[in-house]
C-alpha cells in the first residue's frame, strides 16, 4: 500500500516548488513515447499565474478571491488498473510498458503522487439549466499538473473521482466504475471520431466501496470507487470566468468572488497567451485580442457542436460549466448517441423539459457563448461581443451542411473542399483537371439539387419512420447511381433499420404525467388567461409540444406493424428517388470532366468518403452496458475490446464486417456441438464451463434495474473470458429501456 496521501503530497510540493517558480529550462528528453513516470517533465504554469486559495484544508466552503485550492487524493484499496489508452498516454509520451508496472495502479489512482504533480481543485460557477447556480467548482475533479512534452507541448493531467475538495458540497467526490467506464470509452470515441474532446488516459478501479443511490429510488448500494486519468490542453472552462459574477437578479446568487474583475483580467490574458497565441500575439492591446480570442473560441465551438449533430451525439447537461474554454467535448455525463433518429432526443433523464434535446444544442451553444461574452465586458465593447455571438449561427450552418454533405457523397468529384484534402487529390489526377474543375464549381452548383432541401427531406424521412440514424446514414454509401438492384437492397435496408410500433412507442413515452397533461389540457380550456401571463411561453411550447407528442403517439398505436412497413418503404422509397437522381448527375458530371475514369472508379471513390464521414461502430447506450456489465462481474476484457474497435469507428475499407462474419462462421461449429452435447440436463449445462464460454460470448445483459445486486448473483464468467460485443446486430431487447446512470 502507499503511503498516505498527506505525506506523498507535501513531498511531491516540496521536490515541484522550485520547478513551479519558472518555466523549465532546456532538457534531456527521452525519446518520445517511452517516458518512465519519473522522467515526466511538469511545469505547473496554472498554479505560477493563477492565484491560488491560501486556506489548505479540505472542507466545504466558498472560495473568494482564487481560481485554485490545493487539495490531495484520498487513497483507495487495492487499485486495479482496468484499461488504458496508449494513444492518450502517447500524447504525453509516456511509455507504454509504464501500464506493467507494479505501482502503476498506484500512482493513477492518487495512492502515490506523481513526481512534479501539485494536486489542485478549480474555482468556477456555471447557468445550469439556464440558472445561474453560483460556485460550484471540481467537485469531484482535480489538476495534477501540466506535463511539458519534447516538442513544448503543453498537457494538463487531472483526476476524475480522486477524493473530496472544498467544491464536493456533501459529496464525497468520488465517481464509480459504470459511470467511469462510460466515460473513459467515449473520450475516446469521440477523438477517434475527429471531434474535439479531452482524452482519457487510465481507468483504475478499486476495492474501496461508495454508496449510490442509482435510480434516486432510496434503492442504495455499493459500488467501486474508480479513477479516471483526463488530459486535455486546459480543463478551464465558460464558468471559469462566471466566479467574479455580482448577485443574479433571478436566482439572488453571486459568484464566489463578486466584482472582482481583476481575477477575470488574470484569467483571460492566461487564456489568451497559453491557448490563443496564434490568433492574439500579434495584437497589442488587451481589447483586440479579447476579440480574437472570443471569435477564435465560437468557431471552434460551432464547429465542435456541428460534428456532434453531425453523428448523432447528445451531451445531455450543456451547462455553461461544461463547455470548454477550448472549445473540446468536456465531461461525459448522461451522455448518448441516438438510435432511432428524433429530434427531440434526451439523453438526460432529468432534463424534463427539454432544454438539452438533440436538436437544440447548437442553440444553447450560442446561449452559453452569450453569458461567456457577458463576462468579458470589462475588457471589449458589449456591441463588439454581441457581433462576434451573431457570427455564431452562420458558422455553425456553414460547418454542419458541409459534414451533411460529406455525409451524402456530394461535391465528391467536383474538386471542392467539401471532399478533403486527400479524397479531393483522388478526384483530380493532374493540375488541369483540379483547375477545370475548380474553374466549373460555381456553375455546376447552379445545377446540382439543393443539398441542404435533400438533408431536410432525409431527415423528416428518418424522424417520421424512427429510422436508426447511423445505420441509415451508413447504408447510403452503398447506393450505385441508377443501378436497380442496389437500389432495391438499399431501400430494403433502410426499411428493416425503421423503429417497431412499440418502439416507437416508447420513444414517445410522456415525458409530463398524462394525469397531470389532462389537468393542464382543463385548465387551458378553462382558464387561458393563465398561459397568457409573461413568462409563460416556454411553459406554454413545452405543453404545446407535449400535447403533440400525445397525439402521434395515438396516431402510431392506431396502425399495425404491416401497416408501418409498408408506409416506411414509401417514406424511404420517396427519398431514394431523390437522392439516387442526385448521385446520378454528379457521377454524369465527373464522367464528363475525367472520362479516363471508370464509373466503379468513381462510385467506389464516393463510397469510400461517405465511410469515412458516417461512422459504423458508436458507443451505442446498450454496448456500453454490456461492457459496464462484464467489467461489474469482474471481467475488464471486454473494455479494452470495445476500446479497439472504438479506435477505427469509420472502417472505411469495411474490414470489421468481414472480421465479424469470418467469427460467427468460426462460432457456429463450436456452438452446434455445444448444443448437441448439452442434451436434455439443462441444469447441468448451465453450469457447464462449455455454457458458460456461450453466455461469455453472447453477452446479453439481464434488464437494468435498480437492484444491480441482483446482478452479481449471477454467474461469473471465467477470468479471461472473451466477452463478445455483436456490434451489428439488433439491439437486445432489454435496451429500450435502459436509464442512463
Amino acid at each position: 500500500m502507499a503511503a498516505p496521501a498527506s505525506a506523498s503530497t507535501a513531498a511531491a510540493m516540496s521536490t515541484t516548488a522550485a520547478s513551479a517558480s519558472a518555466a523549465p529550462a532546456s532538457q534531456q528528453f527521452p525519446p518520445a513515447g517511452q517516458r518512465r513516470i519519473e522522467d515526466l517533465v511538469w511545469d505547473n504554469r496554472s498554479l505560477r499565474v493563477l492565484p491560488v486559495d491560501p486556506e489548505t484544508r479540505i472542507f466545504p466552503r466558498q472560495v473568494s478571491g482564487a481560481c485554485f485550492s490545493l487539495v490531495e487524493p484520498t487513497p483507495v484499496q487495492n487499485p486495479q488498473l482496468v484499461a488504458y489508452s496508449a494513444e492518450a498516454l502517447r500524447w504525453i509520451e509516456l511509455g507504454e510498458a509504464e501500464t506493467q508496472r507494479a505501482d502503476f495502479a498506484e500512482y493513477f489512482s492518487g495512492n502515490k503522487i506523481l513526481p512534479g504533480a501539485r494536486p489542485a481543485a478549480h474555482c468556477y460557477c456555471g447557468h445550469q439549466f439556464g440558472h445561474f447556480s453560483g460556485q460550484l467548482g471540481d467537485g469531484a475533479t482535480m489538476y495534477l499538473g501540466e506535463i511539458v512534452t519534447s516538442t513544448g507541448e503543453r498537457v494538463e493531467i487531472q483526476f476524475k473521482g480522486a477524493g473530496a475538495t472544498p467544491y464536493s458540497r456533501r459529496a464525497d467526490g468520488r465517481k464509480v466504475l459504470r459511470s467511469s467506464i462510460r466515460e473513459f470509452l467515449c473520450s475516446e470515441a469521440h477523438a477517434h471520431l475527429g471531434i474535439p474532446t479531452t482524452r482519457a488516459g487510465t481507468l483504475v478501479t478499486s476495492d474501496t466501496k461508495v454508496v449510490r443511490d442509482i435510480f434516486y429510488s432510496g434503492n442504495e448500494i455499493q459500488e467501486r470507487a474508480t479513477v479516471i486519468t483526463r488530459l486535455a490542453p486546459t480543463f478551464l472552462r465558460f464558468g471559469s470566468f462566471e466566479i467574479a459574477k455580482t448577485t443574479d437578479s433571478i436566482t439572488g446568487r453571486a459568484g464566489p468572488s463578486p466584482g472582482r474583475t481583476d481575477l477575470i483580467a488574470k484569467l483571460l490574458d492566461y487564456v489568451m497567451d497559453s491557448f490563443y497565441k496564434e490568433q492574439c500575439a500579434h495584437l497589442d492591446s488587451r481589447e483586440e485580442k479579447c476579440i480574437a480570442f472570443f471569435r477564435e473560441l465560437t468557431r471552434r465551438t460551432a464547429h465542435m457542436v456541428a460534428k456532434w449533430q453531425s453523428v448523432g451525439w447528445c451531451h445531455g447537461v450543456l451547462n455553461t460549466d461544461n463547455m470548454s474554454i477550448v472549445g473540446l467535448t468536456i465531461d461525459y455525463g448522461p451522455f448518448g448517441f441516438m438510435e432511432s433518429f428524433d429530434p427531440d432526443y434526451i439523453c438526460n433523464n432529468s432534463d424534463t423539459e427539454g432544454r438539452y434535446a438533440y436538436a437544440r444544442q447548437p442553440e444553447i451553444c450560442g446561449w452559453n457563448l452569450l453569458k461567456l461574452s457577458q463576462n468579458l465586458e470589462p475588457f471589449a465593447p458589449r456591441a463588439r461581443l454581441r457581433a462576434v455571438v451573431e457570427e455564431y449561427e452562420n458558422i455553425f450552418h456553414e460547418e454542419y451542411n458541409r459534414l451533411m454533405r460529406l455525409k451524402l457523397g456530394l461535391g465528391v468529384y467536383s474538386g471542392d473542399k467539401e471532399a478533403g484534402e486527400g479524397e479531393k487529390a483522388a478526384a483530380s489526377p493532374s493540375p488541369a483537371a483540379a483547375a477545370a474543375a475548380d474553374a466549373a464549381m460555381d456553375a455546376e452548383e447552379e445545377k446540382s439539387v439543393d443539398s441542404e432541401e435533400l438533408v431536410d427531406n432525409l431527415l423528416e424521412t428518418m424522424a417520421a419512420t424512427g429510422s436508426d440514424f447511423t445505420n441509415s446514414f451508413r447504408a447510403l454509401g452503398r447506393l450505385v447511381p441508377g443501378d436497380k438492384a442496389s437500389f432495391e437492397a438499399v431501400l430494403a435496408y433502410l426499411v428493416s433499420q425503421c423503429a417497431s410500433i412499440a418502439t416507437r412507442v416508447a420513444a414517445l413515452a410522456p415525458r409530463i404525467p398524462e394525469p397531470q397533461l389532462r389537468m393542464i389540457q382543463q385548465l387551458m380550456v378553462e382558464k387561458p388567461e393563465v398561459f397568457q401571463r409573461p413568462g409563460m411561453e416556454e411553459q406554454l411550447a413545452l405543453i404545446e409540444a407535449e400535447l403533440a407528442r400525445a397525439r402521434q403517439r395515438d396516431e402510431v398505436r392506431k396502425q399495425s406493424q404491416q401497416e408501418k412497413e409498408a408506409e416506411d418503404a414509401e417514406h424511404w422509397r420517396a427519398w431514394l428517388e431523390s437522392y439516387n437522381l442526385a448521385l446520378q448527375g454528379e457521377l454524369a458530371q465527373a464522367r464528363h470532366r475525367q472520362p479516363d475514369r471508370s464509373v466503379d472508379e468513381l462510385v467506389s471513390l464516393r463510397r469510400r468518403v461517405q465511410n469515412s464521414h458516417n461512422p459504423k461502430y458508436i458507443l451505442r447506450n446498450w454496448i456500453a452496458q454490456t461492457v459496464i456489465d462484464a467489467a461489474e462481474k469482474g471481467d475488464y476484457s471486454v473494455v479494452g475490446e470495445c476500446l479497439q474497435r472504438l479506435r477505427d469507428p469509420y472502417d472505411v475499407e469495411d474490414r470489421g464486417e468481414q472480421e465479424e462474419e469470418q467469427r460467427e462462421r468460426q462460432q457456429q461449429p463450436a456452438e452446434e456441438g455445444a448444443a448437441a452435447a448439452a442434451g436434455s440436463d439443462a441444469a447441468a449445462s448451465a453450469t457447464s464451463p462449455a455454457a458458460l464460454e456461450e453466455e461469455a460470448t453472447h453477452l446479453k445483459p439481464h434488464a437494468p434495474s435498480s437492484e444491480r445486486d441482483e446482478r452479481a448473483k449471477t454467474t461469473l464468467p471465467p477470468k479471461g473470458t472473451q466477452c463478445a460485443i455483436h456490434w451489428n446486430k439488433e439491439r437486445p431487447a432489454w435496451a429500450s429501456g435502459l436509464k442512463v446512470t
